[in-house]
C-alpha cells in the first residue's frame, strides 16, 4: 500500500470515530506511540494523519499537554469565507446583494423567535448608536452598528444563519466605514438615515412582524448599496481575526 493511501485511510479512521462518538469533543487521544502500535502503523504515517486532521479542524495540538478531539461546529464549515475573501467595490455590491437574501430572513425569524432579552440587548445598542451620532464618532457608531446586526442574527435562533452573518462581521464593518467616509459631507444625513432604519427594524421585531421586519431590513441595505455609488475603487481586506466567532453579548 503506497503511504498516502495509508495515510487517507488512517485520517478516515481517526475521522469517523469523531463522527461516531467514540472519540468525543475535548477527549485526549493516546501518546503518538501508543496510537501507532495499536493501529499497527508507523510513527511518521500517523505523524502526517494527524496534521491533515489538524487542519480539517478536528484536532488540536495543545504544546506540553497532547493531542485532544475537537467537534466541529457550524462555524468551521464556513470560516474559510472570510479569512480568504477580499472585497473590491463590484466583490462588495455582490455582499450587500447576500445580505439582501440572507439578513432580510434573519430579520423575519428574529421577530418570531427573538426573546426579551435580546430585544432588550438591541434597544440597549440602538441607544448607543444614538449618543454616538450625537457626538459624530464614527468608529463608534460603525461598530454598534455592526453588533446591531450580529444581535438580530442571534436572536433568529438559527445557528447557520447567525454563524453567516457573524462570519462576514468583519467586512461588513470595513464596508460601512467605507459608506461613512465616502459620505462625509453628509454625515449626519447618513447617521439619521441609519437610526431610522434600525429603530423600525427593531419596532417590527417587538411587534413579531416578520414581514415589516424583512421589508425595513431590505430598504436599510439597499440604501447602504446607493451610498457606496459615490465610493471610488478600493478593496477591503480581511481582519486577521475574521473566522473567529464570537459572542455579541460580550461586545
Amino acid at each position: 500500500m503506497k503511504r498516502v493511501s495509508l495515510v487517507d485511510s488512517i485520517v478516515e479512521e481517526i475521522k469517523n470515530k469523531i463522527i461516531s462518538g467514540e472519540f468525543k469533543d475535548g477527549d485526549m487521544l493516546e501518546s503518538q506511540d501508543m496510537l501507532a502500535k495499536s493501529m499497527s502503523i508507523s510513527r511518521p504515517s500517523l505523524r502526517e494523519a494527524l496534521r491533515r486532521l489538524q487542519l480539517m479542524g478536528l484536532i488540536d495540538f495543545k504544546h506540553g499537554r497532547g493531542t485532544f478531539v475537537k467537534t466541529l461546529q457550524p462555524k468551521d464549515y464556513m470560516s474559510p469565507i472570510s479569512a480568504f475573501l477580499p472585497v473590491d467595490k463590484k466583490s462588495a455590491y455582490e455582499l450587500l446583494e447576500a445580505r439582501l437574501y440572507i439578513e432580510g430572513s434573519v430579520a423575519a425569524l428574529a421577530a418570531q423567535k427573538a426573546t426579551e432579552s435580546n430585544i432588550q440587548q438591541l434597544e440597549d445598542v440602538l441607544k448607543k448608536m444614538i449618543l454616538a451620532g450625537e457626538n459624530l464618532n464614527v468608529e463608534e457608531f460603525v461598530r454598534l452598528d455592526v453588533k446591531f446586526h450580529v444581535l438580530i442574527a442571534h436572536g433568529c435562533g438559527n445557528r447557520i444563519l447567525f454563524q453567516v452573518v457573524d462570519i462576514l462581521r468583519g467586512l461588513l464593518h470595513k464596508l460601512i466605514t467605507r459608506v461613512f467616509d465616502t459620505n462625509r459631507d453628509k454625515l449626519n444625513m447618513t447617521f439619521s438615515h441609519t437610526l431610522e432604519y434600525h429603530s423600525q427594524i427593531l419596532e417590527s421585531i417587538k411587534s413579531r412582524n416578520g414581514s415589516k421586519a424583512r421589508k425595513i431590513m431590505e430598504k436599510h441595505i439597499k440604501d447602504v448599496q446607493k451610498k457606496l455609488e459615490k465610493s471610488g475603487d478600493f478593496v477591503l481586506t480581511p481582519p486577521e481575526n475574521g473566522a473567529t466567532t464570537h459572542n455579541p453579548e460580550n461586545d
